[in-house]
């Protein structure tokens, strides 16, 4: 049975709290596995040290990481559905935050399958057999074997009465090869064989062929030899040559010739002349009888790898042959032997009584593969060419290590090309083999389309009564966007899929927007909060160009600011001005810095005081300096001038000075005493007179204004110079 790996593959890209990939970074990770429930029993734990690679990708196999509770292999796969757990510690400090937690699926449930269970035999005839009786076989139990016993002629077996049947047990079975000789299926070719060897022919039975064997030296003089006679010609084998046979043919008849051969079998002489042979015995003659070993018969032996020569004749070693170092070690050498040592795969050779290793390289080896730079690809892209370097004269291959669905156009080519599946990391090796070994090199290839980081622009706050806006989102360069409306009702997006589409609200409803840019892999959101607040008359009104918030009032048909204008583009000590260029200053401020003006608590009470020509463009977009003609309409509207002033100003004397005569503010206009810049270069009556330009000139010196006063009810309608300093009351535009 296959043993399944006792370990998870998991791979994951990290990013950081923007959404962006995160390189080349130290990070430890927590694996949990909980068992019947996302927040269920933690079964195992363990911790990795890691490094993301250049894309962001960590690879990790759970089960292998430093353990923190229980252990891998005594997780109970099958009892419940199992969820993992992961968490991120970028800092090192051991503080992990949990980044998600996903159910597993059905292939790691496979670790269940090397659970096996066992089961009982509970057969009761097999349990109550008597295994040691052996099984008895009756007659009618044999089938026919007439095509095999031909004829039966054991007088025993003949005598036997079959109907008991045999008895056999299992030490009565034996091999039974060597009995089977005859041929049962008719086919020869199935059959056992045997080697044999007859000089230097070696012979298969059965017809299995016959081999002739070299001469493993290439040295014939040193072979057996046979000596034969055809005619009158003589020859040696192996080589020997041949003579021929100088007796007479006295009759010059070649067919009544004595017919002779001589051969030599052993130490048995042949002597063969008209069909029949003289054998004699020349055994007695192996004694050296003339005491020199140089004149007699000599055998050639080989054994192993050593051929020896009889009667002294040397010896020499035929080839290399292998051993292991035990072997080795109860050899009886001689000076000049060589071995292969199979326990060092060495050569090991005798010389001076002393035993000397040899230990080499494999030549060539084989070129040292080189798969390329890694490759990522961040768009729909799922095809890559490789670039692995050529085998000089070895074979390469392209294998995949790690990654699903991939496949190779040509695993030989080196520059060939890859397809794999979106949303995957690979891990590819090429390698390079030859005989003496193979050399390996990894390359990263990712397909993984990133989406364009989402960008839904700036929180809007739509004023004015305008209830559409377009949007501002960033166009996709990787990936498909799509606007949602996640919090507000009433909103209609004209076209989601159009970054900078139209969108309508209701007034006074804030709606929350999400601009989402997806690709298969991955998925990056960005909201907008989109306020509608169609301002009225009565609501505190913001000045765009400084952020100045001011109270406004109904009266009659126009709509007022309720407070001095504050606008300070720039300030000026008042012993400047003229009526031709515009001046604007705080009430006993006398430098240039409008910052520090700002602070004063007069301007932060009172305003600014505007000379004529300033105080035309000082009110912001929708509003404008009131006319002549609209003073009057409002001081007519309150019941005329002699009354007007009690009602439009402010009342009691927090700012006022007493008496403050008439004053009842049931306007709302509530008006101040922000006191005047004389054309002498003086500030004069803060507290007891507060004036307000018109628009309208009285001549090319003058302009037409109202002013207030602390001891009287009335609104005054005056024509003073242009170089004043004057406070602004804003009109709302129709």
């Amino acid at each position: 049975m296959a043993q399944i790996p006792a370990g998870i593959n998991y791979q994951t890209v990290i990013r950081d709290g923007d959404g962006n990939i995160m390189p080349d970074t130290e990070l430890s990770l927590q694996m949990t596995i909980r068992s019947g429930a996302p927040d269920g029993a933690v079964v195992y734990a363990e911790t990795h040290e890691a490094v993301t690679n250049a894309f962001g990708l960590v690879n990790l196999v759970i089960g292998y990481g430093s353990l923190l509770s229980n252990a891998f292999a005594d997780i109970n796969w099958g009892s419940a559905e199992k969820y993992l757990e992961t968490a991120i510690d970028l800092t090192g400090g051991g503080s992990y935050t949990i980044m998600g937690v996903t159910q597993f699926l059905s292939v790691p449930y496979a670790f269940h399958s090397t659970t096996t269970e066992l089961f009982d035999e509970s057969d009761p005839d097999f349990n109550a057999w008597d295994k040691s009786t052996g099984i008895a076989i009756t007659e009618n139990q044999i089938t026919d074997l007439q095509d095999y016993l031909t004829e039966e002629t054991d007088p025993e077996f003949n005598a036997w009465d079959k109907s008991t049947g045999i008895a056999i047990t299992a030490n009565q079975i034996s091999d039974l090869q060597p009995y089977l000789t005859q041929e049962i299926d008719g086919d020869p070719g199935n059959e056992l064989q045997t080697l044999s060897q007859a000089g230097n022919s070696v012979t298969l039975s059965q017809d299995g062929g016959t081999i002739t064997v070299a001469d493993n030296d290439n040295l014939p003089a040193n072979e057996l030899q046979q000596l034969s006679k055809a005619g009158n010609t003589v020859s040696l084998s192996q080589g020997g040559g041949s003579f021929t046979d100088e007796v007479d043919d006295a009759d010059n008849n070649s067919a009544n010739e004595l017919n002779t051969a001589l051969m030599l079998d052993g130490t048995t002489l042949k002597v063969t002349d008209a069909g029949s042979t003289l054998n004699a015995d020349l055994s007695s003659l192996i004694d050296d009888a003339d005491a020199d070993p140089a004149n007699e018969l000599q055998t050639i032996e080989e054994q192993d790898y050593n051929v020896s020569l009889s009667q002294g004749g040397g010896s020499f070693m035929t080839g290399v042959k292998s051993y292991s170092q035990a072997a080795i070690d109860v050899m009886t050498p001689y000076n000049g032997l060589v071995v292969f040592n199979t326990s060092t795969n060495c050569l090991n050779y005798y010389n001076l009584n002393n035993w000397f290793e040899a230990c080499g390289i494999c030549t060539p080896q084989p070129t040292q593969a080189a798969a390329g730079d890694d490759q990522a690809f961040y768009d729909e892209t799922t095809e890559a060419t490789l670039a692995a370097n050529t085998p000089e004269q070895e074979t390469g291959l392209w294998t995949i290590e790690s990654g699903e669905g991939g496949s190779f156009a040509d695993a030989t080519l080196p520059e060939t090309t890859f397809t794999g599946q979106p949303c995957t990391a690979y891990i590819l090796a090429w390698t390079i083999s030859n005989s003496c070994g193979e050399s390996s090199n990894l390359v990263d290839i990712t397909f993984f389309a990133t989406p364009t980081v989402a960008n839904a622009g700036n929180d809007t706050l739509i004023l004015g009564g305008e209830l559409s806006v377009n949007l501002n989102a960033n166009t996709p360069e990787m990936g498909d966007g799509i606007w949602t409306i996640i919090s507000g009702d009433g909103g209609i997006l004209d076209d989601a899929t159009n970054p900078t589409t139209l969108f309508t609200g209701q007034p006074y409803v804030e709606y929350t927007l999400q601009w989402e840019i997806s690709t298969a892999c991955d998925t990056t959101t960005d909201e907008v909060n989109v306020t509608f607040n169609p301002w009225q008359c009565g609501l505190p009104f913001a000045d765009a160009r400084d952020g100045q918030s001011y109270e406004t009032v109904q009266i009659g048909e126009q709509c007022w600011m309720a407070e001095n204008l504050a606008y300070l583009p720039e300030v000026s000590p008042s012993s400047q001005g003229n009526n031709t260029d515009p001046y604007y200053y705080v009430y006993n401020y006398q430098g240039s810095d409008v910052t520090e003006a700002k602070a004063t608590t007069n301007y932060q009470t009172y305003g600014v005081l505007y000379n004529w020509l300033s105080s035309l463009d000082a009110c912001p977009a929708n509003w404008h300096l009131p006319a002549d003609a609209e003073w009057t309409t409002l001081t007519s509207y309150l019941g005329g001038e002699d009354v007007a002033g009690g009602k439009m100003k402010e009342t009691g004397t927090t700012h006022w000075n007493s008496p403050n005569t008439g004053a009842t503010n049931s306007s709302g206009f509530t008006g101040l005493p922000g006191g005047i810049r004389l054309t002498s270069g003086a500030f004069y009556s803060l507290g007891s007179y507060g004036a307000f330009w018109s628009s309208t000139e009285g001549s090319t010196t003058y302009a037409w204004n109202r002013y207030l006063y602390y001891n009287d009810g009335s609104a005054y309608r005056s024509n003073d110079t242009k170089g004043y300093g004057f406070s602004v009351r804003c009109l709302r535009d129709l």
